[in-house]
């Protein structure tokens, strides 16, 4: 008898590629209200214009865990009829678009509604709004979540959200004012306000690249007192520190401040980048501006050079790149595969990462403990993006890994930022996500199959951005 060895490769589509999927927006009044009861939930809906894409995404992206638990959500586009009448201002006519909360037990009044007014406006000319819409929809929204039966807004929690802790728990971050004021003046130090979004790409970068490079690290520690507010909280005292900068900036803000004068700022910094090689730049100068700022409202004199090299990988693909970590023997080929398919869009080279591995192969061998390799994403990974790939019948190397994700480029459509129908291409866009700088990974095996996890630090996918 003719033995056969049956080999399977199952991939699974990355946990983080949120820009292929698309939220059940229902298109009438009649079919979101009679979900919501169904449901036992509340109606948001949206009234928009017809080129707000980008709120719809923000929507799902950013307060997508929310809406699925407690909104039926429903889209109409301006001036296509008149279901939306009883919630429109038709005395003070709606500045678009509108966001609206309704109880489907009194489905011709509203609970609260946001019309955008100052909050939003076109950057531009893009089909995009500023972020103060963003950040005031979380505040908004939070609040109007249904609980069982109850129709009445539950009081929202105030309280901003803790930063990620660093994996080696050295920046130490106060969440309130009143916290970061009385530490730094037992401390003797100044405060030094960092206003973002744990949602926001850049503010991640900042927060956790580059306030982690050594130099950097070591002024943080040995000068301030770290002060964290997220920009979408109702009650924030962030604002005080934004006044006067106009609608067209964007976070993270970071601010330095007198503990004896804490309603204002000694000085502060924001990045106005309108493209990618700005952005990069606004980094570049972040440490040096802090050197600065030390010197001037201190005397302090950092021991750290002024030179500090840039955290970022350069734009040139091809120029060697050197870890501060090396990815060990089982993992050997790892980066260069993933650069090899990097190289083919001409983004920048990725690095090894200790703390993104050892994240991953403490998921890996959770996997194989406890669900026999059963393919499975990482809840509790915090802001990594995942891949992940499972084989049976046979060893696979990490290019054989890397090449079957980057092989998904035949089912991506660059001009459509979709996969082709039916198709999975979610690890290939994170392979080559741009603003992506490093990986680790791990792996474990159950008989003859294998499982193997790479974490991607920032992630990708974000919903409604291309990769590069």
């Amino acid at each position: 008898m003719r033995k056969m060895i049956f080999m399977v490769i199952i991939l699974l589509t990355a946990y983080s590629s949120a820009i292929f999927a698309n939220s059940d927006w229902k298109a009438s009044k009649t079919d979101a209200l009679t979900t919501a009861k169904s449901q036992n939930k509340r109606v948001l809906l949206l009234v928009g214009p017809g080129y707000d894409n980008y709120l719809r995404d923000l929507i799902n992206r950013d307060f997508g865990d929310l809406v699925q638990k407690s909104f039926v959500l429903w889209y109409a586009q301006l001036g296509t009829g008149n279901e939306t009448r009883p919630y429109e201002n038709q005395t003070n006519p709606d500045d678009f678009p509108l966001l609206v909360v309704i109880d489907p037990n009194s489905p011709d009044s509203y609970l609260s509604r946001l019309p955008a007014n100052k909050f939003a406006k076109k950057d531009n000319g893009s089909n995009s709004y500023n972020f103060f819409y963003g950040c005031k929809m979380g505040s908004w929204l939070r609040p109007l979540a249904a609980q069982g039966n109850d129709s009445t807004p539950q009081p929202s929690n105030n309280q901003p959200a803790s930063p990620p802790q660093n994996s080696n728990g050295s920046l130490v971050w106060q969440t309130s004012k009143a916290n970061a004021m009385a530490t730094a003046k037992n401390q003797g130090k100044r405060v030094l306000l960092f206003g973002g979004l744990d949602t926001c790409g850049t503010c991640r970068h900042v927060r956790n690249r580059i306030f982690e490079e050594p130099a950097v690290k070591a002024l943080l520690q040995q000068s301030y007192v770290l002060w964290y507010a997220q920009t979408d909280n109702s009650n924030n005292e962030f604002w005080t520190y934004a006044k006067g900068l106009g609608n067209d900036w964007r976070i993270p803000l970071l601010a330095v401040i007198d503990p004896n004068s804490p309603d204002n700022y000694v000085d502060r910094n924001i990045s106005q980048a309108k493209s990618r090689q700005e952005q990069q730049a606004w980094f570049q100068q972040i440490y040096p501006w802090l050197q600065r700022v030390t010197v001037r409202n201190t005397g302090e004199s950092s021991a750290q050079p002024p030179n500090m090299q840039p955290v970022s990988p350069p734009a040139n693909p091809n120029r060697p790149i050197h870890s501060i970590s090396t990815e060990p023997p089982t993992f050997t080929g790892m980066v260069a595969a993933h650069n090899s398919w990097r190289q083919r869009v001409s983004v920048p080279n990725l690095t090894w990462s200790a703390s993104a591995a050892k994240v991953a192969q403490s998921w890996a061998n959770q996997l194989k403990n406890t669900q026999n390799c059963k393919m499975s994403h990482n809840p509790n990974r915090g802001e990594y993006g995942e891949n992940i790939y499972w084989s049976s019948g046979r060893s696979s190397t990490p290019k054989d890994v890397v090449n079957s994700w980057g092989s998904e480029v035949q089912d991506y459509d660059y001009a459509t930022n979709q996969c082709n129908r039916g198709k999975v291409c979610g690890h290939y866009t994170q392979v080559i996500w741009r603003d992506t700088t490093q990986v680790g990974c791990g792996k474990a095996s159950c008989d003859s199959m294998e499982i193997w996890v790479c974490n991607y630090s920032p992630p990708g996918n974000y919903n409604g951005e291309k990769p590069y």
